[in-house]
């Protein structure tokens, strides 16, 4: 998309883009490690020794809570820097806009 001044907005900020996608990648990578903790503790709970149940439980559950808030935690802040991102185009096209109206 061009803004009024003629630059591609899609082109500005290379580096933050590519640092949002590393962030919804890790977050994915997050949700998948959380996933593969709660089954371990599952199969621990099944286990025969004493308190394996107690402890798969604990190891499910926190597997859980902390690969879902670490997943949405990374989403928001891949989401963030694409709101920022917009922001300044969004920004610099009112700018052109009211310059150009400004001259006329």
């Amino acid at each position: 998309m061009l803004d009024a001044s003629g630059y591609t907005t899609e082109n500005r900020y290379p580096a933050l883009r590519i640092i949002s996608v590393i962030f919804k990648v890790l977050a994915v990578l997050a949700a998948v490690v959380g996933l593969i903790g709660a089954l371990v503790g599952l199969v621990q709970m099944t286990g025969n020794a004493y308190g394996a149940a107690a402890a798969g439980g604990l190891i499910a559950l926190v597997s859980l809570v902390y690969g879902g808030l670490l997943c949405i935690y990374m989403f928001a802040v891949s989401e963030a820097i694409r709101v920022f991102i917009d922001i300044e185009g969004n920004t610099r096209l009112t700018n052109d806009l009211l310059r150009k109206l400004l001259e006329k």
